[in-house]
């Protein structure tokens, strides 16, 4: 019996080895089960070099076979609440590289939208 289905979303595995195509916490969705039970996942990123289409399930560059073992189930909402941290602290880390370049005059509302952002960020 198959672990998962097509159409569910998962995560890459922290507990199995790590190699340098996946990180542990990537996010993806199943597409296919080839005749091994070898698991194609349709990958949230995209991959120039090791990626592919797994078999024409998903667009290239963003397939890649993946045993049972080597992920996990996640639901929409931890999905979501992920998602929203990573962006927090993306533009948190945007805004804090503009801070240089407002560093005079009268930029107090700027330095406050950051202090604000960065308060959010930490607390996501």
């Amino acid at each position: 019996m198959k672990k998962f289905n097509v159409s569910d979303r998962v995560k890459y595995s922290s507990t199995v080895y790590q190699d340098d195509v996946l990180e542990a916490g990537d996010l993806g969705t199943v597409v296919y089960y080839d005749e091994f039970n070898s698991v194609g996942v349709r990958w949230d990123k995209k991959d120039e070099v090791y990626f592919h289409d797994c078999d024409q399930y998903c667009e290239d560059k963003h397939g890649f076979y993946v045993g049972e073992n080597q992920i996990e189930k996640v639901s929409e909402e931890s999905v979501n609440k992920s998602e929203i941290k990573q962006l927090k602290n993306e533009i948190a880390r945007i805004v804090s590289d503009l801070n240089v370049a407002y560093s005079s005059g009268d930029n107090y509302r700027v330095f406050a939208a950051i202090k604000k952002l960065r308060k959010i960020s930490s607390e996501g």
